[in-house]
């Protein structure tokens, strides 16, 4: 009987990770998640693993009880918090002020941060007075006055107001954190035992048609108009990124007959009667590409007016917006709102100069003209004095370097070479049948610099680390996981984390079609970020080795059962240490450290699920190398849902990962 109420606790994870799921794909259920019958189940999971840490006698075997320990303090915090905090949602103005739970809260100033020369945000700043002491307050850095701390949430510019929480939970958050701590300390504590320090600091730190072709530029003309800068999607970039960007979304490549993507580019303004004729837009549901002169029958009745066409519709505004020069904004101008850019087409500034506007107004006439006459070498060096311009009117300082532009245009080179990817996957599965350590070591010790490589140049191109998005994730997850199958030549998993490594990078490059290089929105620009997907995302390299370790130990590779075990108690461990790093850095820009977002509970799915392994004395079922390698790649649903699930089907906070 002792041994049967082992299973208490697990099946209630098991019923807790079900529940969760079902909650999750249900449109306007996450209250559910905080419900009675929820916290009841939470209580009991708590109180049948403090039996069983007794019956256990855990604390024989120290870092295995602290973590145990952490885990129940961590829920006593959330029990805590949901019991006794308070939060308000302040909506103030400057000069406004709010009254909360006796405290009067006056907003002396707000001020929204942008990105030199941008009007991107980089940050939101609120001065606030509580008590007659000031207290400032932006993203990521929450300032504490009296019962409450204050975090700036957002900013509503419609209204012009500042979005201020603030929240009362000094002592759910001192358990909570207190359970964090101790589970860092367990966790580091297990993970320099036993040998796998050296393989977790790997994963984290390594992580044309027959017709004639319509007049185009000179190649000299089109690398000169490659190198000035223009304002497109809320940063200054070099015109070859809105290039390429172009490019790649009207024809759906990355080159269209052979041309460069600046010629392509810059003919529908300077050619536009050439242009217009040719079928080189791509539009989901058509079998072949349309000319812009086919989005209009005979009677000239647009063609895709109804809004199933979106696809259509977004295509035929991005092709108008370049023949009609609304896209080209090149020109600079300040006015007291600071740094603005202009296109030919938008109205005069009251503050710019008469012969500034007279640049702005005809400057790329000036250039058409030129285009048009054949006159190359002199649209060059016109094109070039443009470049200047932009210099002397934006400064510096606020345009990017020339670094900046060159790491840019590595990165955009790189990212159209899907072909690696590809080399690197058919090496890493020829490799798992026909083992070669030495060449299976050296391929994937390329395939590691390169990806790298490109990480660098896209690092150095925004200026921020680039793991704000899918792409940037799945970059540092097939970095280290290559990293680790060159390193590890005497591991019999080897081939198949080249193999992992080839996947990540196949779809980071999927996701790099579209340029990738952007601004940071301010509650991004945290430290803690890096650390919270660093982890994560090695511990998912980690699971996905193991998943083909099982199912190649099924097919018969029995060696590779040992090589799964051994990777399960490092994947799951880092996996706790990326989840709770992420709460403490959501307790800092949200002020809470946990809000059930889809991306969220399916982490902690992903955690519990492969917990249960790691208790093989009370699940001896799962004892046999058969059954947990079943388990296993079976479970490798869950870290693909995690991943993939959330954000094209569930959404939340998260989908942008």
């Amino acid at each position: 009987m002792r041994f049967k109420s082992d299973y208490i606790p697990f099946i209630l994870i098991a019923v807790a990770c079900v529940a969760m799921a079902v909650i999750s794909i249900i449109p306007g259920a996450s209250g559910a998640y905080s419900s009675l019958p929820m916290m009841s189940l939470w209580v009991a999971v708590a109180c049948t693993g403090a039996v069983l840490i007794v019956r256990r006698r855990l604390w024989r075997r120290m870092p295995v009880f602290l973590l145990h320990v952490a885990l129940l303090v961590i829920l006593a915090g959330a029990l805590v918090t949901r019991l006794t905090a308070s939060t308000s949602t302040l909506r103030l103005a400057p000069g406004e002020s709010a009254v909360v739970d006796g405290d009067t809260v006056c907003l002396r100033s707000f001020e929204v941060e942008m990105y030199p020369g941008t009007q991107a945000p980089r940050d939101f700043v609120s001065v606030i007075e509580v008590g007659g002491a000031a207290h400032t307050v932006s993203m990521n850095s929450p300032a504490r006055a009296g019962r409450h701390v204050y975090y700036q949430s957002a900013y509503d510019p419609a209204a012009g107001t500042t979005v201020l929480t603030a929240r009362a939970d000094i002592p759910g958050t001192a358990v909570s954190y207190t359970g964090y701590a101790l589970l860092a300390l367990a966790i580091i504590w297990l993970l320099l035992t036993r040998g796998r320090a050296a393989a977790i600091a790997i994963l984290l730190l390594a992580p044309a048609a027959a017709s004639a072709a319509p007049r185009v530029i000179a190649p000299e003309a089109a690398r000169a108009l490659g190198d000035i800068y223009v304002y497109h999607s809320g940063r200054i970039m070099p015109m070859s990124t809105l290039a390429s960007d172009f490019t790649l979304r009207v024809t759906g490549s990355t080159s269209y007959r052979g041309l460069s993507p600046e010629q392509f580019l810059s003919g529908w303004l300077f050619f536009y009667d050439d242009w217009r004729r040719e079928p080189c837009i791509k539009v989901k549901g058509e079998k072949a590409p349309l000319a812009l002169t086919d989005f209009f029958t005979d009677s000239g009745v647009y063609r895709f007016a109804d809004a199933a066409h979106a696809d259509a519709n977004d295509r035929f505004a991005l092709v108008s917006q370049a023949a009609a020069g609304s896209l080209w904004r090149i020109f600079p101008a300040a006015d007291s709102c600071g740094l603005r850019w202009l296109s030919p087409v938008d109205e005069q500034m009251p503050e710019l100069a008469l012969d500034d506007w007279r640049l702005v107004r005809h400057g790329m006439g000036y250039l058409a003209e030129l285009a048009v006459h054949g006159r190359d070498a002199e649209l060059a060096a016109a094109i070039g004095r443009i470049g200047r311009y932009q210099r002397l009117r934006a400064g510096d300082d606020v345009l990017p370097t020339v670094a900046q532009v060159r790491a840019e245009r590595v990165f955009l080179a790189m990212s159209r070479l899907p072909w690696v990817a590809v080399v690197l996957l058919v090496a890493g599965l020829a490799l798992t049948l026909w083992t070669r350590p030495l060449l299976c070591g050296g391929v994937a010790a390329a395939g590691a610099l390169w990806t790298m490589a490109m990480i660098a140049s896209g690092w150095i191109a925004s200026g921020n680390i680039p793991l704000t998005d899918g792409p940037g994730t799945m970059m540092w997850l097939a970095a280290g996981t290559l990293a680790a199958a060159a390193l590890l030549r005497r591991s019999q998993a080897q081939p198949l984390m080249l193999t992992v490594g080839a996947l990540a990078l196949c779809v980071a490059l999927m996701g790099h079609r579209q340029p990738a290089i952007s601004q940071a929105v301010p509650v991004l620009r945290s430290p803690l970020l890096s650390a919270h997907v660093l982890c994560v995302t090695a511990a998912y390299a980690m699971l996905a080795v193991m998943a083909l370790c099982g199912a190649a130990a099924l097919l018969g590779r029995r060696s590779l059962f040992s090589t799964a075990r051994r990777l399960l108690r490092p994947a799951v461990l880092v996996l706790a240490l990326g989840i709770f790093i992420g709460a403490v850095w959501a307790g800092q820009s949200w002020g809470r450290y946990w809000g059930w977002d889809p991306k969220e509970v399916w982490a902690l799915i992903t955690m519990l699920v492969y917990s249960l392994p790691l208790h093989r004395r009370s699940l001896p079922m799962l004892g046999s190398d058969r059954a947990f390698a079943i388990f296993t790649t079976a479970a490798f649903v869950t870290v693909l849902i995690t991943y993939f699930g959330v954000n094209f089907l569930l959404g939340g906070l998260h989908s942008y990962a």
